[in-house]
């Protein structure tokens, strides 16, 4: 006699139910714990998918809360249906904005799994949750009729066969794990490098030839929205709003030739006649770059967390700047290094000059 389709979904201590929970509940744990462990890099994506500024840090908070919430949920067998129907219906939400975001042809970090996977939003991005979504809606429907044993009721019934498996399931995932961390790490040091190389070319005899290439002046520069060391999020046309143009600073806590430049940006930021006002965006962890704010009496600095930004404008090292007119277009070729930052913070000063020399006479 041929099995009935709920024997063979719960046959042996792996039913297939099960496996699709622990799964979908190790998915969700990882999604979760990455967007809490960076909840500004949180903010930022949900303001690039459209979410009021009022609901962006609650939701940062809530959103992987409710993650781990379902892959809690799924462990259960009693309350892994409901969980996996929460499951879909917020990878479903999830995959609504995604395609709001392909169509739009906007380049947005995806920020699925925080830190850990940073990405940008694509069609592979469209292709994985639609996935998901298959996945949770089997659990959702499957395990109304047999959802399996509980999470860890079926290790009792492992023989030594199954028990090798699992742990060599586990060493593989601690391995994946540890590579991801691994290539952070590496592009981290990465950055590291191009800030040397960055002051590097700064000193004696150095030649120009390295000059890094960026966004062609006079073309629109892509939209971005950032988090504050506050925790708010703003968007380059808040930053345009008063009608001024721009000079893009960037920055890092460790850029010793960042130093003596700092001291004119801050008097530049207080100055309401400076034209552009330069707007420091610094990579570094959130104490570092408060630290140095505080130093030298910032204004509001916006955190970048991934160096690639810098690098799409034409910023290879520290200290850079790129100049942006009133409308947001790029006036000049990006600057790096203080040799050839500083004339554009002096530059910044001249109308100030200029009607101070006039108002005189």
């Amino acid at each position: 006699m041929r099995p009935r389709c709920a024997d063979r979904l719960r046959a042996g201590p792996f039913s297939i139910v099960l496996v699709a929970r622990l799964l979908l509940a190790a998915i969700f744990v990882v999604a979760g714990v990455g967007k809490l462990a960076r909840r500004d890099r949180t903010e930022a994506t949900l303001a690039k998918f459209g979410v009021g500024a009022a609901l962006r840090r609650p939701l940062a908070i809530a959103l992987p809360l409710a993650e781990l919430a379902i892959a809690l949920g799924l462990l259960p067998a009693a309350t892994a249906p409901w969980a996996g129907l929460g499951a879909f219906l917020l990878l479903a939400a999830f995959t609504v904005g995604v395609a709001r975001v392909l169509r739009s042809g906007e380049e947005v970090e995806c920020n699925c799994f925080g830190a850990l996977a940073p990405s940008h939003v694509s069609r592979w991005t469209l292709a994985r949750n639609v996935a998901l979504m298959a996945l949770a809606g089997f659990v959702a429907v499957a395990g109304w009729s047999e959802p399996g044993p509980g999470a860890l009721a079926w290790i009792g019934d492992l023989d030594a066969t199954a028990a090798v498996g699992i742990l060599a399931g586990l060493a593989l995932l601690a391995a994946a794990v540890n590579l991801a961390f691994s290539w952070q790490l590496m592009k981290q040091n990465g950055r590291l490098v191009a800030e040397l190389a960055a002051v590097a070319a700064d000193g004696p005899g150095a030649s120009g030839g390295g000059a890094p290439r960026g966004l062609p002046v006079g073309e629109l520069t892509p939209g971005f929205a950032l988090p504050t060391l506050d925790g708010d999020v703003v968007e380059l046309d808040e930053l345009l709003d008063d009608g001024r143009g721009l000079i893009l600073f960037f920055s890092d806590p460790g850029c010793g030739a960042c130093e003596p430049l700092l001291a004119e940006v801050a008097r530049l930021q207080r100055d309401p006649l400076a034209d552009p006002r330069p707007v420091v965006i610094s990579l570094g962890e959130p104490a570092a770059v408060a630290a140095k704010a505080a130093q030298h009496e910032l204004g509001p600095v916006l955190l970048l967390d991934d160096f690639e930004r810098a690098r799409a404008l034409g910023i290879n090292g520290f200290p850079g700047a790129l100049v942006l007119d009133r409308e947001g277009r790029v006036a000049g070729e990006p600057a790096v290094g203080s040799t050839a930052v500083a004339p554009l913070l002096a530059a910044s000063a001249e109308p100030l000059r200029l009607v101070q020399v006039g108002g005189s006479g």
